[in-house]
């Protein structure tokens, strides 16, 4: 899933990917070694440089999504319609020989060709498309905000999880994670996304949060990969509590996610963005289930 909010004054836009979560012809490989991967952090979004069929460009990293989404077009006849959060949007279907993201090789996958010239604009760069997480399972992800590095290793967290202060662990629900949070004393399941610049609640949890949730004066322009179009309103939930951590007055855009529990089979009241969180650095242990911030 990949969301993204602009920050005009005026109207905010956002655009919902939802890709179906099947299964990829290649799996994720467990790595040798560490290696690290610099990013770029354009209006939230974490865009690596990875190679299609020997070709560079930048890519998006999406932690939400299983996939690998490629920026082109395709003939209507190769085209397979995908769900959204505002019904279907038609991608087409290929295969690429390979796909290398540093030393990370992976060969004969599965993709999608999507138009991708919304993110280019939001992201101002000219993007090759958008990587999935499961591209590095089982390995561990160590995303750092402040020198803009991604590690990706296969030695566990052993090394470095004392430089984190908290912990939560998390499923894998048709390859994409998600989380418990606490609300009034009971909990409730949301994905993580790191392709996403906002934290998203569903409607249908806005009236159990009750006096929680304040309306802002602020609305939300939400547009899918088939440019249409909603207008959604943004919330602010007075305590979010995050693990053992509680964050005050978080910004929410309410988002009907009907679509995506369908697609999980889970009931999901929300996506929290991990780099809406805040923190200088966020660990994944895709092979314990743990995030680390």
């Amino acid at each position: 899933m990949l969301y993204f909010v602009q920050t005009n004054i005026i109207k905010r836009l956002a655009l919902s990917i939802y890709v179906l979560f099947s299964c990829l012809s290649a799996n994720g490989e467990a790595i040798s070694h560490s290696i690290t991967i610099p990013f770029d952090l354009e209006n939230g979004l974490i865009i690596i440089e990875a190679s299609i069929n020997e070709e560079k460009g930048s890519f998006i990293l999406d932690t939400g999504s299983d996939a690998l989404v490629i920026n082109g077009s395709s003939s209507s006849e190769s085209n397979i319609a995908l769900s959204t959060v505002h019904g279907e949007v038609n991608v087409g279907e290929i295969e690429v020989s390979s796909l290398e993201i540093g030393s990370i090789r992976h060969n004969n996958v599965k993709a999608f060709l999507s138009n991708l010239s919304s993110l280019e604009s939001f992201t101002s760069t000219k993007l090759k498309g958008i990587i999935g997480g499961k591209f590095f399972v089982p390995n561990t992800i160590h995303i750092n905000y402040n020198t803009k590095n991604i590690v990706i290793s296969s030695d566990g967290i052993e090394s470095i999880e004392q430089s984190f202060d908290h912990q939560l662990p998390f499923i894998i629900q048709r390859d994409v994670p998600c989380v418990k949070i606490n609300k009034h004393g009971k909990d409730y399941w949301v994905a993580l996304d790191s392709g996403s610049t906002s934290h998203f609640i569903d409607k249908a949890f806005i009236n159990v949060l009750g006096n929680s949730l304040i309306k802002s004066n602020q609305t939300v322009q939400v547009l899918n990969a088939g440019n249409d179009a909603t207008e959604s309103q943004r919330f602010i939930l007075d305590e979010l509590n995050f693990g053992s951590k509680t964050y005050a007055q978080v910004n929410f855009i309410s988002q009907d996610l009907g679509v995506l529990n369908k697609e999980l089979k889970k009931d999901i009241v929300g996506i929290i963005s991990l780099s809406a969180l805040g923190e200088s650095q966020i660990l994944i242990d895709l092979e314990n289930n743990l995030i680390l911030f």
